[in-house]
């Protein structure tokens, strides 16, 4: 997990005043090995990067926040009680879950308007993921879908 937390603040630093060569981090973790290159794209490449950095933070934003409820559920099993007993404990993490639940009302609103006017198909799956792993899988795994459609749907006009 710390590991997971020094490439953030890794990326962070990296980032700070390139336009260039955003960064270039080596994940540990999940990735072990894995290496991402993040480079300024011109206005045609801009959509596959993207793609990319959307899926990366989908993928991202199921694992790290599992590494947390897990070892609730090992302890607690599937105790609704004391899930919202522990996420209302204090006023900060009660901040935190009434704007995760607020955020997952918008994101079902976005899923749906959006997906719908772009002709994509299975949006409960996005919701799924907001109810499964929450807002920080649901929303970049639908906007890596939105990205692949709009791609196509670029490609297809253009013919």
């Amino acid at each position: 997990m710390r590991a997971a937390l020094d490439l953030v603040e890794q990326t962070i630093l990296a980032l700070k005043g390139r336009e260039e060569l955003c960064a270039r981090a080596i994940l540990s973790a999940p990735f072990q090995g894995a290496a991402i290159f993040v480079i300024n794209p011109g206005a045609d490449q801009e959509g596959k990067y993207m793609q990319w950095l959307y899926l990366i933070a989908a993928i991202l934003g199921t694992i790290l926040p599992l590494c947390f409820f897990v070892p609730f559920l090992l302890a607690n099993g599937l105790d609704i009680s004391a899930f919202l007993r522990q996420l209302f404990q204090n006023q900060v993490s009660s901040a935190f879950g009434v704007d995760v639940f607020i955020s997952s009302i918008v994101l079902w609103l976005f899923v749906f308007s959006e997906g719908k006017r772009r002709g994509m198909k299975n949006l409960w799956a996005y919701v799924l993921c907001n109810l499964l792993f929450g807002v920080s899988s649901g929303l970049p795994f639908f906007l890596y879908f939105r990205e692949r459609t709009m791609k196509d749907l670029s490609h297809s006009t253009a013919l």
